[in-house]
């Protein structure tokens, strides 16, 4: 009976993970790019350009703010979001997004652009 007994809620015996050692987690210490700041949902798509072998999108922000134009490889929308293909039809992007467990997982969106006539 001289035995100590760990209290149910104690520290010790909550164990976490660490976000410097969960390998899905995003790089959090990565400078934000501009589009970052706007939901995903509050992006559109506007028009394609093509330079050669690199592609842009012309992204279309909330007001005030001008369109912007972004290239694969860059970062937009709230959830760590990565450019990760832009066709003629619009861009992919790669989100990254906490499940209902905590655990990081990927979730990819295609943002079209808009048809003649305002229609998708």
């Amino acid at each position: 009976t001289g035995e100590q007994l760990t209290p149910p809620f104690s520290g010790i015996k909550i164990l976490t993970t660490d976000a410097t050692n969960d390998k899905s987690a995003p790089d959090r210490e990565r400078a934000r790019q501009a589009l970052e700041n706007f939901p995903l949902e509050d992006l559109k798509v506007m028009g394609v350009l093509f330079d050669g072998k690199t592609h842009y999108a012309l992204i279309k922000t909330p007001a005030p703010n001008k369109p912007k134009h972004v290239r694969v490889g860059e970062f937009v929308g709230q959830n760590f979001g990565k450019i990760t293909a832009i066709t003629a039809d619009g861009m992919t992007v790669l989100e990254t997004v906490k499940d209902s467990n905590g655990a990081w997982v990927e979730r990819e969106t295609n943002i079209l652009v808009p048809k003649e006539g305002g229609k998708k």
